[in-house]
């Protein structure tokens, strides 16, 4: 996104830029203006053009500076022309205030500026997370539909335990959870030989962490991996860009893309029996690949809440700790609301509604805590981003709204909401672990 007025300009270069365009305007107005270039005499000092033009382009620092450098001019030249105090009082107060006026305006307007350059990137962010997302819930759900019989498990299994196989190793990208997906592949998808490679950005290389009867350094100009990671793309022999000169040591190279597309790693496979390299194997290793990549991102970034409370929502967990890096970084305000709810028979079907009300960049995780009497209480806790005490209020009233007319409940008996803003010097677990105690000692 750009914009007219450059907010990212260095330090040093904004003055010194001030300096040059201050020098600039005097001289050009002493040469071509010399019995009057401050213009004192006419209806307008357009000398104070320069002052005005730094202070919407770097604010009010640089501005005051190029005044009072003018300022300073117009001292020495004030003795030269006999120029009344008062006169030389008002025009000077005039433009420091006109000056002053104008940089505020700047600041304000950069602040929203960057804001909006804040909450475009996330959503755009977002827009690449649902679009890997519903991706892999399209090929997943095409998958067990056509292998339901044929294969011993079926990809959602396999998804399974590869999260549990990140969760036991707390989301370290190391060679016990790359064996772990290179175990799971021979066993899914039949892959007799084959390798997984992981990528060290420091050093631009690609080093081996899980193999299966295979042993050999990744050769980064095998056409099928150069193809791979150009385009980011699976890629299997035979393609029509492959010719006699372009013999492939692999059947397919299948990258490993995290969110944003970063390049996290590479898998190569090297045999696997005939029937068995198709395209809906190799869509399922690329299913696998992605679910990979962005389970390692979203653990290591929750790793606490999720070992601490294993049913917690993977993407609540992580959608947390990004808002709690906004809100130290840019002071993006985002609130954390809690539903709790006394037990009855309606309980459960009442938070299950609460659950549905959600807008589609909120997240939220449905889990139980206890009471005063030990009791099981369903609560709901809702991540809602971007928000300020009036969103936080409207979306607590609308849930209050649903549960009398759909349920007839009497609100202040039956159900707690509590709503905490996130914090820079509060942790997530921190804030989750509160609202479990308020719940037990006030329900």
């Amino acid at each position: 996104m750009k914009y007219l007025i450059n907010t990212d300009r260095n330090s040093s270069r904004k003055w010194l830029e001030a300096s040059i365009i201050t020098a600039v305007i005097l001289l050009f107005t002493f040469y071509f203006n010399s019995n009057d270039p401050f213009f004192l005499k006419s209806t307008f000092p357009w000398i104070w053009f320069g002052p005005l033009f730094l202070a919407l382009s770097y604010g009010l620092g640089p501005a005051i500076f190029s005044m009072l450098v003018m300022s300073a001019a117009l001292f020495l030249y004030a003795h030269q022309i006999d120029l009344p105090f008062l006169d030389f009082r008002n025009y000077l107060i005039a433009g420091f205030l006109l000056i002053v006026l104008v940089g505020e305006f700047s600041s304000l307007w950069q602040s929203k500026v960057r804001h909006a350059e804040e909450v475009s990137r996330y959503i755009e962010n977002k827009l690449d997370t649902f679009s890997h997302a519903f991706y892999i819930l399209r090929q997943s759900h095409d998958q067990l539909e056509q292998s339901l019989i044929s294969k011993p498990a079926t990809l959602r299994s396999v998804l399974l335990q590869l999260r549990k196989q990140m969760l036991a190793n707390q989301g370290q990208l190391n060679q016990d959870t790359a064996s772990g997906l290179m175990e799971l592949l021979v066993h899914f998808t039949k892959v007799n030989q084959g390798a997984i490679y992981h990528y060290i950005e420091e050093i631009d290389s690609f080093e081996l962490v899980a193999k299966h009867e295979y042993l050999a350094p990744l050769n980064r100009e095998d056409p099928l991996v150069v193809k791979a990671l150009e385009n980011k793309t699976t890629n299997h022999y035979p393609l029509s860009f492959l010719t006699d000169k372009d013999e492939s040591a692999y059947l397919a190279a299948i990258p490993i893309i995290a969110n944003g597309n970063k390049i996290k790693g590479i898998i190569v496979i090297v045999d696997m029996p005939f029937l068995s390299l198709n395209e809906e194997n190799l869509e399922s290793i690329t299913i696998l690949a992605h679910y990979y990549a962005n389970s390692l991102n979203a653990i290591k970034a929750s790793q606490a809440i999720l070992t601490k409370y294993p049913n917690c929502d993977i993407n609540f967990a992580s959608e947390f700790y990004n808002f709690q890096a906004l809100m130290t970084d840019k002071n993006i305000s985002s609130y954390l609301v809690s539903i709790a709810l006394k037990p009855s028979s309606m309980s459960e079907n009442v938070m299950k509604t609460f659950f549905e009300q959600q807008r589609s960049i909120d997240s939220h995780w449905l889990t139980k805590g206890k009471d005063k009497d030990n009791n099981e209480v369903p609560i709901l806790f809702s991540l809602l981003p971007f928000s300020n005490a009036d969103v936080v209020n409207g979306y607590i009233n609308r849930m209050k709204n649903l549960a009398m007319q759909k349920y007839q409940i009497d609100i202040d008996k039956s159900i707690v909401f509590y709503y905490q803003k996130l914090k820079s010097n509060i942790e997530p677990m921190q804030l989750i672990e509160n609202t479990f105690k308020l719940i037990e000692k006030n329900i």
